[in-house]
């Protein structure tokens, strides 16, 4: 009888031993394939009404307001380790219902990636000609330049010693936010979103009567990937104070809900890199 169990209790043991280890193996591989940085490569962009690059002849928008990457397409991959369910927010705080898969293998063009994250809706949901969106699960995984005068986005690019302008910022459920002053105004947590394109800020309608010397510019129409219609009333101001550096011509909007850095103060400069290690944006004239 004793016999018996000490046999069984080494079986058990060298199986739990086995077990961990194999457990040690996955996890480890799963870290060192998501840690794996995307490849340099360079492609054309697209920066007209919002910020597309090019993979594989189609367009992506190229977007850090979106936490999570949206490809439209009818297929779906069959290297899905996993999905579940997820509401997913738009910029004017719709929710729209999908399932968020776990890609062993991510591709498009010259980007690639491993244990990646996305949402795959139909491609009845085709934004005009752009066939998705790259979130912050793609963009955080490469330092990124973006060179508004080339025409060209890069990923793994080097850093610059020198900008014209800084902005640290936090991640926060994915998304990226920094602290700024803008005027007389000290305005925190700032959602940094390059899918915002139209006024440099959006902020919450509690700071519109404390803001100095802005003026009603025009009115304009702005639609989330939920397909949901918003109307902003833009205003500006000739100069203003951004983070102790005067800026001119800057533009706002006010809105309800959250505080945003849209891409249109990103476009008044030459190139823009994002340091995705040390969560800092570069912008250089």
């Amino acid at each position: 009888m004793k016999i018996g169990s000490y046999k069984y209790c080494r079986i058990f043991y060298y199986g739990l031993i086995a077990g961990i280890a194999i457990g040690i193996f996955i996890i480890s591989y799963f870290l060192i394939c998501y840690n794996t940085p995307i490849a340099h490569f360079s492609t054309s962009l697209n920066d007209e009404d919002c910020l597309q690059i090019q993979l594989s002849s189609k367009y992506y928008v190229f977007d850090t307001g979106a936490n999570v990457t949206v490809i439209c397409s009818d297929t779906i991959p069959g290297n899905s380790v996993f999905s579940i369910s997820k509401d997913v927010t738009d910029i004017h705080v719709n929710k729209s219902r999908g399932k968020v898969y776990l890609l062993n293998h991510f591709k498009l063009g010259e980007l690639e990636t491993r244990f990646q994250t996305c949402i795959i809706k139909p491609e009845q949901y085709l934004f005009g000609n752009v066939s998705g969106i790259l979130g912050t699960d793609v963009i955080s995984r490469a330092d990124w330049c973006i060179d508004f005068k080339e025409k060209k986005i890069m990923a793994g690019s080097t850093i610059p010693e020198h900008c014209d302008f800084m902005l640290e910022y936090n991640v926060k459920n994915n998304l990226y936010y920094a602290d700024m002053k803008i005027g007389n105004l000290s305005v925190k947590d700032i959602m940094i979103d390059t899918g915002y394109s139209r006024s440099d800020f959006v902020l919450e309608d509690k700071f519109r009567q404390r803001l100095n010397g802005f003026e009603f510019s025009k009115t304009d129409t702005c639609f989330s990937f939920t397909n949901a219609k918003e109307v902003y009333e833009i205003y500006s101001k000739s100069k203003c104070l951004l983070n102790d550096i005067y800026i001119e011509d800057v533009t706002f909007s006010f809105s309800a809900g959250r505080n945003i850095l849209g891409l249109d103060f990103f476009q008044r400069f030459s190139s823009v890199y994002i340091d995705s290690d040390n969560c800092r944006i570069y912008c250089c004239k």
